[in-house]
């Protein structure tokens, strides 16, 4: 990467642009990518995309041969977390970067379904505020609750059975304890 390379990340549920600049000052944060934004950027030989959180509910997802295009071009696609962690998985046989435990869930094949960092989420004008719980999260919770010995593993795997089978449209706590019988 050059002294003028771009660092572009998209983002807005998962993480904030004040997070992002505490850790990539010079970094452009956009909304989160959809179809058709990844070759909007301007990218460059180069340069850095990082894709964090995308769209595929309200409007069409970033395709993968939008990816596999910038990748061709010399940039450097990385995703995390969220979109990111998805595409990642599925495209870094291809050269994409991905990092974190959702990437790594993904890859190994012990995360499955799309839908596991499906989220319902507000306007980027109201600070993207969420309705709903990642199945992701829930995992992660639940997983620390059992071993912290908060939560019994029956009533762990419980949990996550119900959050599988609820819409990730409807899934939050209160739903989720509430279909479990869970106090």
């Amino acid at each position: 990467m050059t002294a003028d390379a771009r660092i572009v990340v998209t983002a807005g549920p998962t993480i904030g642009t004040q997070d992002i600049h505490a850790v990539i000052p010079h970094a452009q944060v956009v909304p989160p990518i959809s179809f058709g934004d990844a070759l909007r950027y301007g990218l460059r030989r180069g340069d850095t995309l990082l894709i964090v959180d995308g769209l595929f509910f309200q409007s069409a997802s970033v395709r993968h041969k939008e990816l596999l295009t910038l990748m061709d071009d010399g940039v450097r696609v990385v995703g995390s977390s969220s979109m990111g962690a998805l595409r990642a998985a599925e495209l870094h046989p291809f050269g994409m970067e991905g990092y974190g435990w959702v990437f790594e869930g993904y890859r190994d094949g012990i995360i499955d379904a799309d839908d596991e960092v499906g989220m319902v989420h507000g306007d980027p004008d109201d600070g993207y505020p969420v309705f709903v719980d990642a199945l992701v999260n829930i995992r992660q919770t639940v997983t620390q609750a059992v071993k912290s010995g908060v939560l019994p593993s029956a009533t762990g795997d419980q949990l996550i059975e119900t959050a599988r089978r609820t819409p990730f449209t409807q899934r939050t706590w209160n739903r989720l304890l509430e279909s479990a019988g869970v106090p």
